[in-house]
């Protein structure tokens, strides 16, 4: 389990389930190895291409690949959970640090994305605090202007290119997505919306034509 050290960390399923459970139990972050992320990226990814024993073309679902994608989806959600878990902590920080005008020992525990993430809270809080709470406290007209905004319709259309619109040629059974997720099964002429890289390999395979 992790603590307060900066130690090495295997990473497995069982001690992905305990950095998971620390970070439950402490309301402060637990100190994590600065390779976190990559040594967690290098265990998934050595799951997946065991998965796929190296053929991500071999797409389709078998008995003992569906178990198989079930524990690499449930890897994934501990994973997840790991990081909102520790995002809802930074993000309470930044608001503490803006309410007293201090940072937190707790800074030092954070990764570097972290730490750029905690930062840019900061800011943000910050000029949200003082152009609509300060100016109506003032009764000053509100004022918000972060430097970074996200745009929704930009979004849209990075999600919408990750996607082909195709049309079935020949029947295809249930298959595995790139997020792993099962699709199908399709019928002759069935016109679906799938992941790019899944379209591609339909398309190559002959058994879908991109529309």
């Amino acid at each position: 389990m992790p603590n307060n050290k900066d130690e090495e960390i295997t990473i497995t399923y069982e001690s992905l389930f305990d950095i998971l459970r620390s970070e439950k139990k402490n309301l402060t972050l637990q100190k994590l190895p600065k390779t976190f992320f990559d040594d967690v990226l290098k265990y998934m990814k050595q799951k997946y291409e065991f998965l796929f024993k190296n053929n991500t073309e071999d797409i389709f679902v078998s008995t003992d690949k569906e178990k198989g994608l079930r524990e690499l989806n449930n890897l994934k959600a501990i994973v997840k959970e790991i990081i909102e878990r520790r995002i809802k902590k930074i993000s309470d920080l930044a608001i503490i640090s803006v309410k007293t005008k201090s940072h937190s020992s707790d800074v030092e525990n954070m990764l570097d994305e972290e730490k750029l993430l905690f930062e840019n809270f900061l800011k943000s809080l910050q000029a949200y605090h003082s152009g609509v709470i300060e100016n109506l406290m003032t009764f000053s007209k509100v004022k918000y202007h972060p430097d970074v905004q996200t745009s929704a319709e930009a979004q849209e259309n990075v999600e919408e290119e990750k996607f082909l619109m195709v049309r079935i040629l020949n029947p295809v059974p249930k298959f595995i997505g790139p997020d792993l997720k099962i699709y199908g099964p399709f019928i002759e002429d069935d016109i679906v919306k799938l992941p790019k890289k899944i379209a591609e390999v339909l398309i190559k395979k002959k058994r879908a034509e991109l529309l």
